[in-house]
């Protein structure tokens, strides 16, 4: 008798909560940031920097962030 009623209680919480996951998700649509955040993640890299074994002649490598649709 005492495990049905756990199972009763157990079966009802396990209904409310998937409910409610499911109601959670309504209306939700892609919100796009506001522009200090996209400046911040818009912002060019650092070079790289490649010295010579003898330390006379350094390289700067500038490189894009993001790879093009081509290389993807």
């Amino acid at each position: 008798m005492l495990i049905q009623i756990k199972m009763k209680h157990l079966f009802t919480l396990l209904f409310l909560f998937i409910g409610s996951a499911i109601l959670a998700q309504d209306g939700v649509e892609y919100k796009k940031p506001p522009q200090e955040i996209l400046s911040l993640i818009d912002v060019s890299l650092a070079p790289t920097v490649n010295i010579d074994h003898q330390g006379k002649n350094m390289v700067l490598l500038y490189r894009d962030q993001f790879k093009s649709i081509e290389e993807l």
